[in-house]
C-alpha cells in the first residue's frame, strides 16, 4: 500500500475464526467470529477450574489474550467492528488536517527508536528472545534475502541473512502477518496474509500484495470487507502458474487465478494448513479437523479417512520425493499429540508411522501433557532427504527415518546442554538444504539437520512491551516488561535481558538507578536487583501475591522504599519489598490500575473494570469516585505531579467520545475531555508538569496531546510507527517522552512543550520523632542553561517555618502530625515554579507498652516495656491502641519478637485482646519466639489491647511492631 493511499486498512485486536459446534472448547470458541468474549472466558474458566498444573495446555496464552481483549470488549463482551480502528483513525487525521491551523500552537514529535534490537546480552533471563515470528519467506534466488511476519510489528526484511533487518509496514496500521509468499518467477511480487492466526492479537484485513519487494502494499480482492472478521492462516502460490494462489481463511479456502484481483471460495472447510504437491501443484492438500485432498487444482476436495479426525494437523511435503506427504496431528478432543502419518502416494492414503515408543512431543518435556498445539505447531521435511522430518511445538524434534523414531533437538531454557531455541514454534521451513525456524522470540537456522542452530534475529525490532520504567537520575537507563520475552533493561549503553516469561511493570529506585524491581505475569514472582539487573545482583524479597496478567504497582515519589501494588487488594511495602501489609478492603477482585500522587503520598487511586477508588489518608479510608464516569474499562490512571486532586483516566473499548476524563477535585466530579479523539481503545494517559498542564494519551494507533491552551487534541505521531502504545513516561530534566509499544519496541521524542525549570526537593527524614528534626535537600534544576537565583522554603508548623536560600537548616516539629513543605524557585530568566508536597514530614511518637495506657494511633512503632533489646523485669502492663481515624481498625505487624524461652509461656508472654480492654475476646498468648505476626482488630471499635507480663529483666529480647489502620468493612 502506498503511504497516502485511501485503501481501507484497519487495526483491530484478536483474530477470530469460523466454527459451528455449539459445544466447542474454549480454544475453538476463540476461532468463532460470532462468539462473545464472556462466553469464551467462562468456557475457559470451567475447563481449568480443577486443573492443578496450569502450565502448558494453552493456559498462559489464553490469560495473556484475556488481559488484552477483556478491556477492549468490556462490558458487553461483543467483539469490535473489524473495520473501525483504522477507519476511525483516518477520520480523525482528516478532521485534524482541516482544522489544524485553528490551534493556538502546533505541536510535533520527533520519535526515534530505542530498541531493543538485540537479545544477546543475558544477565538473568531464562528464555531470551526479541519477539514472535509467525511466518518466514526466503527469496527464491538469493537466500540472503529473508522476510518474516510478526504478530503486531508487521513485515521485516533482511538482505544479508540477519543483522540488517528493516521494517516494511510501519506506515500501515499495526497489522499481524500470518503468512508471506514470494512469486518464484518474479520475486518483486509478494503476498501476505494479515492477522495473527496463532495468537489472536490482530484481525486480518485480507491478503495484501506488493509489486516492489515489499516497499508498498495494496489490497487484493480478498479484503477486510469480504472477510468480515475472518482470519487467514496461510497463503500459498502455485510455482508453475504464479497467478494462482490459495488463501486458507476461517470461513473456507479462497482461490485466485488472476494474481489476487478476484477470489472465489472453493471450499467451506477452514484449513489451518495447506500445501501443494511439488512438481504437480494441481494437487492441493488441506487440514481442517481432518486431512483433505484435491486433484483438480482445488476445485473439489475429498476427505482422506486414513488419518483420524483431530483438533489440528500440520502438513509437510518435499521435492525430494513428490509422493511423500507428512501430517502430524493432535488428538480429536485435545491438544496432546495424536500421531505422525505419512503418505507415499501423494495423499491418497496414510499410515501411522511413529513407533510405539514415540513420546508425546508437544510439551516442555516428553509425555508431560502440557501441549498447547492450538497455538504452536509446525512441521517441515528436508528438501534433500525425504526421510528427514522436523517437528516444532514448544520445542523441536527430528526424525531421520521418515517419522518412525524421534530425537529432541532443542531446549527451551537458555544455557542447557541441548541447543537453546526460544519456546513455542510457529513456522518451520526447509529451503535449499537449510532449516528455518520461527518461534516466540527468534528466527534461527540450521545447516546440519538441526544439530546446531544459528540465531539470525539480531536487528529485529518487534518487541511487544506491556510497560516501561525510566531512571529519574539517568535518562539513559530504562527498561520494561514484554510478552514472551521477559524484562529487559537498557543501561551502560546496551540492552540486556534480566528476567524471563512475560514481564510486567519495571521500576527503578528514583534515588539509585542500580535498584530495580521486576515482575512476571500475574505476579507469579517478584524480583529486585541492586546492580541494575546485571549478573548476580538479585536479592531476596517477599511477594505480595498475585494479580492481573500485568500487575499494577508503583513506587512512592517521596520514599523509594515504599511501593504499593494492586493485587486482590491494595498492598504496601515500606522496606523495599521485605514485608507487605494490606491497606484496603475494597472487595473488588483483581485490581487493574493504580496510581500514587507524586505530591502527596497519602493519595492513592486504584480501579477495577469501570470502578475507581481513592484514599486520601494512606489507605485508612477509601471512597468510590466512579460517579459520572462511563461504563467502560479504565485502562490507566495518571495523577498530576503537583496536585494530588488533579487526576486523568483513560478508557479502553470502542465507545465514541468516551476516551479521557479528568477531575480537579480528587474524583468528586469529572470532565469528559475526549474531544475528537478517534474511537479506538485508549491504553494510557500521562500528565506533564508544565504551566500549561500538558496531557498525553496513548491509543491503539498513535499518541495524542492536549494542554490548557487548546480545546482539542493534536496528533503527536511524527516518526513513530502506527503501533499500539502501551505506556508513556517523561524524563523531566531532558524534556523527553518515552513510549512503550506493543510490537515495535521503545521510542523516544522531545516533549510537545518544553519544561523550563524543575523544582524538586527530598528528605531522608520523612518519619521522625518530635524535636528530632528533618533535613530538606534541594533537587531543583534549570533546563534552559539559566541560573537559579532564589529559593523560598515554607515549613508550616515547623521551626523555622520559612527559609530563604538553597540549603535550609534542619526543621524541628514539636507535635505529632503530618506537615507540608513548599519550595518556590526562580531562575535568571524570570521563570518561577512552586512545588508543595502535602503531609510530607510525619512526626510520630513511639508507643511503649505500659507507657501510655490508651493511645489513638494509625502510625508509629510499638515497643515492649524497654524498647527492643531489654524489656523490664517484674512488669505487668496493659496498653490499648485505638484507631485514630473513624471507620478504621488497628493493624499491628510484628517485625521483631523474641522473649525468654519457655515451653508453656510460664515466664514472659504477651496476650492480645480484640477490643478496648482485657474483657474482650482473647486473640492469643504469645511467648518465646512465637511471633504474633500481623494482628488486625475485628470489632466495632477497631481497637486492640495488649497485656505484657514479665517475671524478670531479659536483655536482647522484646518486640517491635508497626502500627497502621485499615478500613472497617
Amino acid at each position: 500500500m502506498k503511504k497516502n493511499s485511501n485503501v481501507l486498512i484497519i487495526l483491530l485486536l484478536l483474530g477470530t475464526f469460523f466454527i459451528n459446534a455449539q459445544d466447542a472448547t474454549w480454544d475453538k470458541m476463540m476461532e468463532d467470529p460470532n462468539a462473545n468474549f464472556k462466553e469464551i472466558q467462562q468456557k475457559f474458566e470451567n475447563h481449568f477450574r480443577f486443573e492443578e498444573n496450569k502450565k502448558g495446555n494453552g493456559y498462559k496464552q489464553f490469560k495473556r489474550w484475556e488481559y488484552f481483549m477483556y478491556r477492549r470488549t468490556f462490558p458487553s463482551g461483543e467483539m469490535p467492528n473489524p473495520a473501525s480502528t483504522w477507519r476511525e483513525n483516518q477520520k480523525y487525521l482528516s478532521q485534524y488536517a482541516a482544522k489544524k491551523n485553528n490551534y493556538t500552537k502546533q505541536v510535533t514529535s520527533n520519535w526515534i527508536e530505542l530498541g531493543p534490537r538485540t537479545a544477546a546480552d543475558i544477565t538473568g533471563h531464562w528464555a531470551p528472545g526479541l519477539g514472535r515470528i509467525n511466518s518466514i519467506a526466503v527469496h527464491p534466488t538469493d537466500s540472503r534475502i529473508i522476510y518474516v511476519g510478526t504478530p503486531s510489528g508487521g513485515l521485516w526484511k533482511t538482505t544479508t541473512e540477519g543483522n540488517d533487518w528493516i521494517p516494511l509496514t510501519d506506515n500501515l496500521p499495526v497489522i499481524g502477518i500470518s503468512s508471506v509468499v514470494i512469486n518464484p518467477s518474479n520475486p518483486s511480487i509478494m503476498y501476505m496474509a494479515t492477522g495473527d492466526a496463532d495468537g489472536g492479537y490482530t484481525y486480518s484485513i485480507g491478503v495484501l500484495k506488493s509489486v516492489d519487494a515489499g516497499q508498498t502494499w495494496n489490497e487484493t480482492g480478498l479484503s477486510s470487507t469480504v472477510l468480515e472478521r475472518k482470519q487467514i492462516s496461510k497463503v500459498i502460490i502455485n510455482p508453475s502458474n504464479p497467478s494462482i494462489l490459495f488463501a486458507a481463511a476461517t470461513d473456507g479456502l479462497y482461490k485466485t487465478t488472476d494474481a489476487g484481483v478476484s477470489w472465489r471460495k472453493v471450499s467451506n472447510e477452514y484449513f489451518r494448513d495447506i500445501e501443494l504437491r511439488p512438481s504437480n501443484p494441481n494437487t492441493v492438500y488441506g487440514f481442517s479437523n481432518r486431512f483433505y485432498r484435491s486433484t483438480d487444482g482445488g476445485e473439489n476436495f475429498t476427505a482422506i479417512t486414513s488419518i483420524p479426525e483431530a483438533r489440528r494437523g500440520v502438513i509437510a511435503v518435499t521435492p525430494a520425493n513428490n509422493g511423500y506427504v507428512y501430517v502430524i496431528t493432535t488428538q480429536r478432543n485435545g491438544n496432546s499429540m495424536g500421531g505422525v502419518y505419512r503418505s507415499t502416494n501423494s495423499g491418497g492414503s496414510f499410515s501411522k508411522v511413529n513407533s510405539s515408543s514415540t513420546p508425546d512431543m508437544f510439551g516442555y518435556q516428553p509425555n508431560d501433557g502440557l501441549s498447547q498445539a492450538w497455538y504452536d505447531l509446525a512441521i517441515t521435511v528436508s528438501d534433500i532427504d525425504a526421510n528427514e522430518v522436523h517437528l516444532g511445538a514448544i520445542v523441536t524434534w527430528k526424525s531421520s527415518n521418515g517419522g518412525v523414531d524421534w530425537e529432541r533437538t532443542s531446549e527451551w531454557i537458555y544455557g542447557n546442554s541441548t541447543n537453546y531455541i526460544h519456546p513455542d514454534i510457529h513456522d518451520m521451513q526447509y529451503i535449499n538444504g537449510k532449516l528455518y525456524i520461527g518461534n516466540d522470540g527468534l528466527l534461527v537456522t540450521s545447516t546440519d539437520e538441526g544439530s546446531t542452530f544459528n540465531n539470525i534475529s539480531e536487528g529485529l525490532g518487534n518487541r511487544q512491551f506491556y510497560r516501561l520504567g525510566l531512571s529519574k537520575t539517568n535518562p539513559e537507563v530504562l527498561g520494561g516488561g514484554t510478552q514472551d520475552n521477559g524484562s529487559s533493561i537498557f543501561s551502560k549503553g546496551r540492552w540486556h535481558e534480566w528476567l524471563g516469561a512475560d514481564g510486567g511493570n519495571l521500576i527503578f529506585n528514583w534515588k539509585d538507578e542500580n535498584i530495580v524491581y521486576g515482575i512476571i505475569q500475574q505476579g507469579q514472582s517478584w524480583h529486585k536487583s541492586v546492580n541494575g539487573g546485571e549478573i548476580g545482583g538479585d536479592v531476596s524479597i517477599t511477594s505480595p501475591g498475585g494479580g492481573a496478567w500485568v500487575v499494577p504497582y508503583e513506587m512512592d515519589h517521596n520514599d523509594p522504599d515504599v511501593l504499593v501494588a494492586g493485587c486482590s487488594e491494595v498492598v504496601k511495602t515500606t522496606d523495599g519489598m521485605q514485608t507487605w501489609s494490606t491497606i484496603s478492603d475494597l472487595k473488588l477482585g483483581i485490581l487493574d490500575a493504580i496510581a500514587l500522587a507524586p505530591s502527596n503520598s497519602n493519595y492513592i487511586y486504584t480501579s477495577k473494570d469501570n470502578t475507581i477508588y481513592v484514599t486520601k489518608d494512606g489507605g485508612a479510608n477509601w471512597v468510590n469516585i466512579s460517579n459520572g464516569l462511563p461504563n467502560r474499562f479504565i485502562s490507566y490512571i495518571s495523577v498530576h505531579p503537583s496536585n494530588p486532586e488533579k487526576v486523568a483516566i483513560s478508557f479502553s473499548g470502542y465507545a465514541d467520545g468516551e476516551k479521557v476524563y479528568t477531575s480537579d477535585n480528587g474524583g468528586t466530579t469529572w470532565q469528559n475531555i475526549s474531544g475528537t479523539l478517534p474511537n479506538i481503545p485508549a491504553n494510557c494517559v500521562l500528565y506533564h508538569d508544565i504551566s500549561e498542564n500538558g496531557l498525553y494519551i496513548g491509543m491503539d494507533v498513535g499518541v495524542y496531546y492536549i494542554d490548557d491552551t487548546e480545546t482539542d487534541w493534536q496528533p503527536f505521531i511524527t516518526g513513530i510507527p502506527n503501533v499500539i502504545i502501551s505506556e508513556l513516561e517523561i524524563h523531566e530534566e531532558t524534556n523527553k517522552i518515552t513510549a512503550a509499544t506493543f510490537g515495535r519496541g521503545m521510542w523516544r521524542s522531545d516533549v510537545a512543550v518544553n519544561k523550563k525549570i524543575v523544582v524538586d526537593f527530598y528528605s531522608d527524614d520523612l518519619s521522625v520523632k518530635p524535636n528530632e528534626g528533618s533535613q530538606l535537600k534541594d533537587n531543583s534544576k534549570s533546563l534552559t542553561g539559566a541560573t537559579i537565583t532564589s529559593w523560598q522554603w515554607s515549613f508550616p508548623g515547623g521551626i523555622p517555618d520559612q527559609y530563604t536560600g538553597q540549603f535550609p537548616p534542619k526543621v524541628f516539629y514539636e507535635n505529632v502530625g503530618s506537615y507540608d513543605v513548599t519550595l518556590t524557585i526562580t531562575d535568571s530568566n524570570g521563570n518561577t515554579r512552586t512545588k508543595t508536597k502535602s503531609d510530607y514530614i510525619n512526626i510520630q511518637e513511639d508507643i511503649i507498652a505500659g507507657g501510655i495506657t490508651v493511645v489513638e494511633a494509625c502510625s508509629g512503632l510499638f515497643y515492649d516495656s524497654g524498647t527492643v533489646g531489654n524489656y523490664k523485669d517484674n512488669d505487668t502492663n496493659t496498653t490499648t491502641i485505638s484507631p485514630k481515624y473513624r471507620n478504621s481498625r488497628v493493624k499491628v505487624d510484628f517485625k521483631d519478637f523474641k522473649m525468654e524461652y519457655a515451653q508453656d509461656c510460664e515466664y514472659d508472654y504477651l496476650e492480645i485482646y480484640d477490643g478496648k480492654n482485657t474483657a474482650a475476646p482473647l486473640i492469643g498468648r504469645f511467648c518465646s519466639y512465637n511471633s504474633p505476626g500481623t494482628i488486625i482488630a475485628n470489632n466495632a471499635d477497631g481497637s486492640l489491647t495488649f497485656k505484657f507480663v514479665s517475671d524478670e529483666e531479659f536483655p536482647t529480647s522484646g518486640w517491635k511492631a508497626e502500627v497502621s489502620c485499615i478500613p472497617i468493612n
